[in-house]
């Protein structure tokens, strides 16, 4: 009998000890970050930007020649190589940052995956470097770290040698469990819903010629190329305010997050829902965009079929420009 216990005891062990780096796969990825580069022609050990320990970028701001911007990745990963966001690139870098408000001082651990290397600081201090060259796999470097009370700076630094150049990251707790009480900046947006409405058309104020060369016969900033799944091509309008688009669903759908991915911002600009295309009601606003990805969700979805974009101050000196415009339902 105590050989049949002790037998237990040791194997209840070994399980805890399994436990303790094994994660939930139900923990939550941070998906939204504000993003940074790319930096060519360097590595992990190349310094891109003044004081990296300290770097924090601001989403809408160019630092060190590149502009920061804020990103939300629709799956548990980034890809940054996908035409969204850089397009494919080799033997390159970015910065990826957030920020993290922990209610009290804890240790927990930092799960990453990344293709290929990847620098992490939190709160300045340099936590974890891992140089190799590999494909990426999920929570493949498991980190202890400590979040102090208050709010935590994540900067976390990733390496393209060749090929896919792929980052995931999620704070986890003792036994793989989820931290469910940390609150992120940019403002965490876990349900995020995986399904995409397709758009039956959209039309646009068109480009005209501005006194540098005709654009509109040539259809290349057209209104079609917001909803073309191309990180390639885009809408561009007239260089004045205000200018709109107009997107056809085909029939009255429920909206539960609109997706804005901004080659030229606005910083004010409003979103109109129809159902006739006549009478119209506003469904957000705001005067502080500053570009990059905006990702707009409604507490309760709208139904509509028809979605105006209107922008009234650009951000810029010339049009408004939209490399994609994509709304999305409930995934279930």
């Amino acid at each position: 009998m105590k050989k049949v216990f002790a037998f237990l005891i040791f194997t209840f062990f070994l399980l805890s000890l399994t436990y303790t780096v094994s994660a939930n796969p139900g923990s939550a990825y941070i998906r939204y970050w504000v993003i940074c580069g790319p930096f060519e022609n360097a590595d992990l050990d190349t310094e891109c930007v003044e004081n990296e320990a300290d770097f924090h970028p601001i989403a809408g701001k160019f630092m060190d020649g590149k502009r920061c911007r804020r990103y939300l990745s629709c799956e548990d990963r980034i890809i940054f190589d996908l035409d969204e966001i850089f397009g494919p690139l080799d033997n390159v870098v970015a910065y990826a940052f957030l920020e993290v408000y922990s209610p009290t001082s804890r240790k927990v651990k930092l799960f990453l995956g990344s293709d290929d290397g990847v620098k992490v600081w939190l709160n300045g201090k340099n936590v974890f470097t891992n140089k190799d060259d590999r494909d990426f796999v999920f929570d493949e470097d498991k980190i202890d770290v400590e979040l102090k009370f208050g709010w935590n700076r994540l900067l976390i630094k990733i390496y393209d040698k060749k090929g896919s150049w792929v980052l995931s990251a999620r704070f986890v707790g003792w036994g793989g469990s989820s931290v469910k009480d940390l609150t992120y900046r940019p403002k965490m947006l876990y349900q995020l819903p995986v399904k995409r409405i397709e758009a039956s058309s959209i039309e646009g104020v068109k480009l005209k010629d501005e006194g540098i060369f005709d654009l509109e016969d040539r259809g290349i900033f057209d209104a079609e190329n917001a909803i073309d799944k191309s990180r390639w091509t885009r809408w561009s309008s007239r260089f004045s305010d205000p200018q709109w688009l107009i997107l056809d669903l085909g029939k009255a759908r429920l909206i539960r997050k609109i997706l804005l991915n901004w080659e030229s911002y606005a910083k004010s600009y409003s979103i109109e829902f129809s159902n006739d295309k006549i009478n119209w009601k506003v469904g957000y606003s705001t005067d502080i965009g500053d570009g990059g990805q905006d990702v707009i969700g409604f507490k309760r979805p709208i139904r509509a079929r028809y979605i105006k974009v209107i922008g009234t101050q650009r951000g810029t000196r010339l049009g408004y420009s939209l490399w994609e415009l994509q709304v999305f339902s409930d995934s279930n």
